[in-house]
């Protein structure tokens, strides 16, 4: 990656992150049927399913600025783990998942199934 990439990577990836989070709050919003909670700060960002009390579910997401990157963990009764890194072409940065650009709309689908699946 070339030093331009990595500044103009440098310089959007926040506001990719902020991007992530606004439209994972926007899909949340739109499970009205699920007790679904949110807690955010500045680099953390977590959604927990509450059935009763109880917190079967939780997505959790980190943004790590000095990569950058986005760490996420689903925990449920089975733990996954995963990171979302970005790639510069041209003018734009994209999301990337498994070294694949990835559109931003699947990206919310996937991480959110994590709270909002069967419990």
């Amino acid at each position: 990656m070339s030093e331009a990439d990595r500044n103009k990577i440098g310089f959007v990836a926040r506001g990719k992150w902020q991007e992530l989070i606004s439209e994972i709050r926007k899909y949340c919003a739109a499970m009205a049927n699920l007790d679904l909670r949110i807690r955010a700060s500045a680099d953390e960002f977590i959604v927990e399913r509450v059935i009763d009390g109880w917190i079967p579910k939780r997505l959790r997401l980190e943004y790590d600025s000095f990569t950058p990157r986005i760490l996420w963990t689903c925990i449920d009764p089975q733990e996954h783990r995963g990171e979302i890194v970005f790639r510069a072409f041209n003018d734009s940065v994209f999301y990337v998942v498994d070294e694949r650009n990835t559109p931003l709309s699947d990206i919310v689908v996937v991480l959110t199934s994590c709270v909002t699946g069967k419990v």
